[in-house]
C-alpha cells in the first residue's frame, strides 16, 4: 500500500511526456509540409492540371481553290456541317441577283401565309413580266406552295410577280390575314384556308401595285432578320427595271445564307428544286410542266437545292447546295455567264470534294 501513490505518480508522468512529444511530431510535420508545399506554388499546380482548351484551329483550304479558275465576278462555298468557309471571291460585293431574287420571294410568302393560302395569277404580272414567260393564264388560281414549287424551278417571273401582289394583299388587308397558328399547324376545318385571290380578283393596276410595294418591304425586312447584310430588294422577280438598274441586290454570302435558310426552313418546296423537272397542277385542274433552269439538275451532283438567275445587268447567276460524301456544300456564283455559271459551279463542286476527301 505505501507504494500506490508513487505508481500512480510514475503513469501520470508518463503520460504527460507522451503527450508533449506528441505535439511536437505534429508541430515539425506542420513545419516541414509548409516549407515543401507553399501556397503560391499550390494555387500554380492547381492551374497547371486545369488548363485552358486550345482554340479551334481552322484549316485554310484556299490551296486546294488556287488552281480553280472561275468566269463569275463573285463566289462563295462553305460547308453547312462545319461551319467552315472553303472559299470566297469577292463574297461580300453586292451584286445584281436576277431571278435568285425568287429565294427571297419564297421566304417572304412563306413567312406571311401558309402554303394552303389560294393564290390567283393576276393581269398585271403577266403585263409587266415577260408575257406569260412560263404558260400561267390571267386569274387562274393556286395553291400557295403549288405555284412556289413552279416558279422556282423554271424560274417564273409571272408567278413570282403574282406570289407577290397576292400576299401583299394579305399584307395589307390583316383581318384576312393568315396567323401564326396556321403557319405552324396542318390545315383542318377549325382553320379556314385564306384566299387572297379575292382581294387580288378585281383590284386596280394601282392597288395591285401597292400590294407588290407592301410584300417588297416586308422582303427587305426580313431580309436583315435573316442577317443578308449587303441585300437590297426592288422587285420580287429579280428582273432589271432599267438598263442600269437591277431587281435585286445582295452578295454572294448572303445568297448562301438565304439559299440554306430556305432550304432548311421550307424543304418541301425547296425539294423541287433538285429535279429536272416539275409538274403541279393548278385549282383550275390545269396541269402546268416545265424544265429546271439549272442544267446541272441533268445529272453529275447530288444537289439539295438549287436556283438560277440571268439578266443582262446580271449576267449569270447561280446558287446550289450539294450533298458531298455526306456533307451539305453551298455554293453560289455571281456575275458569271449564261453558261459560265454552271461550269464554275462545277468546278467548285469538284474542288470542295477534294477538301472533303482530304478531311475538310
Amino acid at each position: 500500500m505505501m507504494h500506490y501513490p508513487y505508481y500512480r505518480q510514475s503513469w501520470r508522468t508518463r503520460f504527460m511526456w507522451l503527450g508533449i512529444g506528441l505535439v511536437c511530431i505534429i508541430i515539425i510535420a506542420l513545419i516541414a509540409f509548409s516549407i515543401t508545399h507553399p501556397v503560391g506554388e499550390k494555387k500554380i499546380v492547381s492551374q497547371k492540371s486545369t488548363p485552358a482548351p486550345l482554340p479551334v484551329v481552322r484549316q485554310n483550304w484556299s490551296t486546294y481553290f488556287a488552281t480553280t479558275t472561275l468566269v463569275g465576278k463573285a463566289a462563295y462555298v462553305a460547308d453547312l456541317s462545319t461551319g467552315q468557309t472553303l472559299f470566297a471571291k469577292n463574297a461580300s460585293e453586292p451584286l445584281a441577283l436576277a431571278s435568285l431574287t425568287k429565294l427571297m420571294t419564297t421566304a417572304t410568302a412563306l413567312d406571311s401565309a401558309p402554303t394552303t393560302t389560294v393564290v390567283a395569277i393576276t393581269r398585271l404580272s403577266l403585263l409587266e413580266g415577260w408575257g406569260g414567260d412560263s404558260g400561267l393564264y390571267v386569274q387562274e388560281r393556286w395553291r400557295l406552295g403549288d405555284l412556289l414549287r413552279f416558279t422556282l424551278v423554271v424560274s417564273s417571273n409571272d408567278g413570282a410577280t403574282s406570289i407577290a401582289q397576292n400576299i401583299g394583299a394579305l399584307l395589307e388587308n390583316p383581318t384576312t390575314i393568315a396567323t401564326q397558328e396556321h403557319i405552324t399547324t396542318a390545315h383542318t376545318a377549325e382553320l379556314p384556308i385564306p384566299n387572297a385571290s379575292a382581294l387580288v380578283w378585281s383590284a386596280s393596276t394601282t392597288v395591285l401595285k401597292n400590294y407588290q410595294a407592301a410584300f417588297v418591304s416586308k422582303m427587305n425586312t426580313l431580309a436583315s432578320q435573316i442577317g443578308l447584310t449587303h441585300a437590297r430588294f426592288l422587285d420580287p422577280s429579280g428582273l432589271d427595271l432599267s438598263t442600269t438598274t437591277s431587281g435585286a441586290y445582295a452578295s454572294a454570302e448572303d445568297v448562301a445564307k438565304l439559299i440554306t435558310y430556305d432550304a432548311a426552313r421550307y424543304p418541301n418546296i425547296i425539294d423541287a428544286t433538285r429535279f429536272p423537272t416539275v409538274t403541279e397542277t393548278s385549282l383550275n385542274n390545269i396541269v402546268h410542266t416545265g424544265k429546271n433552269t439549272d442544267l446541272l439538275t441533268l445529272g453529275g451532283l447530288n444537289i439539295v437545292a438549287s436556283k438560277t438567275g440571268y439578266t443582262d445587268i446580271a449576267g449569270g447567276n447561280l446558287a446550289v447546295i450539294v450533298n458531298i460524301a455526306g456533307h451539305p456544300i453551298v455554293i453560289v456564283v455571281l456575275g458569271s455567264t449564261e453558261s459560265g455559271r454552271f461550269a464554275d459551279v462545277a468546278a467548285l463542286a469538284s474542288t470542295s470534294a477534294a477538301v472533303v476527301a482530304a478531311g475538310g
